[in-house]
């Protein structure tokens, strides 16, 4: 009998030091969702915004400086290159001086665009999943015409639209 006693006491001290530990637990999950949430909402702050759209606004110039693009810079790897006739009133003609890689090409111009290398120096121009974009009412748009010798290379699947 004082053994069925002793298994007893053992069980009701046990069943109480966790009711006295339960509001702790409780407050410690508790504490663990908030810090949860603090985490998730300081991640929504830091990533990176979605890629913008990077407008070109002069008619002739080099392609990587950020002076001949709307907003000082030229388009990155998650950039998009926009050529649009609120900034392209004439033929415009993009000097690709290097190796440049950009996120897509929206073209919705009514003058004719022309991307191409300086000189006859090897470059490229790599073009990720954005893809390319032509409207409707766009003029021509050339890439490496002539001797220019600009490699497009595509480093993603692709969409390319003519709407």
């Amino acid at each position: 009998m004082h053994s069925q006693h002793s298994s007893t006491s053992q069980l009701r001290d046990a069943v109480v030091r966790r009711v006295a530990a339960w509001p702790r637990s409780v407050s410690m999950f508790r504490g663990m969702q908030v810090a949860l949430v603090a985490c998730l909402a300081l991640a929504a702050v830091l990533a990176p915004a979605p890629a913008e759209a990077q407008t070109w606004n002069v008619a002739s110039g080099t392609f990587s400086t950020g002076t001949n693009w709307v907003g000082g810079s030229a388009p990155t790897s998650t950039g998009t290159a926009y050529f649009t006739s609120a900034t392209v009133t004439s033929n415009a003609t993009a000097f690709i001086t290097g190796t440049s890689t950009i996120g897509g090409l929206i073209f919705q111009t009514g003058s004719q665009t022309i991307l191409r290398s300086n000189n006859t120096t090897a470059r490229a121009l790599i073009i990720g999943s954005g893809g390319i974009t032509m409207s409707s009412s766009s003029a021509n748009v050339f890439i490496g015409v002539s001797n220019s010798n600009v490699a497009q290379i595509f480093s993603a699947s692709q969409t390319w639209t003519n709407n």
